[in-house]
């Protein structure tokens, strides 16, 4: 049976720090995607469903907020998650600073491993009894 590999999206207007967050991730076994903007990525998220999306914290808590929630509308199983700000790639290669590195792991390994797939619920149904 072929194991299914975790997808992560990641979202981020600095090709650099897109590119040391698809290193870091795809060396981890993770599928990752990557877009330069929140907006461009919804048709993806809608089709694919990833398990994850990392994405730049917006200037604008508004916008913050309409993306999460946008998130959720189209892909509920999806966990959503402001990446720290901000990035510190190395300025030799596309790869981020080892502390930072680790805590992006540390984030993706605690929500992954903590994620619940939504299953079916099944309501008893009661008699309502007359007093």
């Amino acid at each position: 049976m072929i194991e299914r590999k975790p997808m992560i999206v990641v979202i981020h207007e600095n090709l650099k720090a897109l590119e040391a967050l698809e290193r870091l991730l795809g060396g981890q076994d993770y599928v990752v995607a990557t877009f330069t903007s929140m907006f461009r990525s919804v048709e993806y998220i809608n089709r694919n469903r990833p398990d994850l999306i990392l994405a730049q914290r917006p200037e604008a808590k508004a916008r913050g907020l309409e993306f999460l929630e946008t998130m959720k509308r189209i892909s509920p199983t999806s966990e959503a998650f402001f990446l720290p700000a901000p990035l510190d790639v190395n300025a030799e290669g596309p790869t981020l600073r080892q502390g930072q590195a680790d805590e992006v792991l540390r984030i993706v390994d605690r929500l992954l491993g903590v994620m619940v797939l939504p299953e079916p619920r099944r309501v008893p149904h009661t008699r309502s009894l007359n007093a």
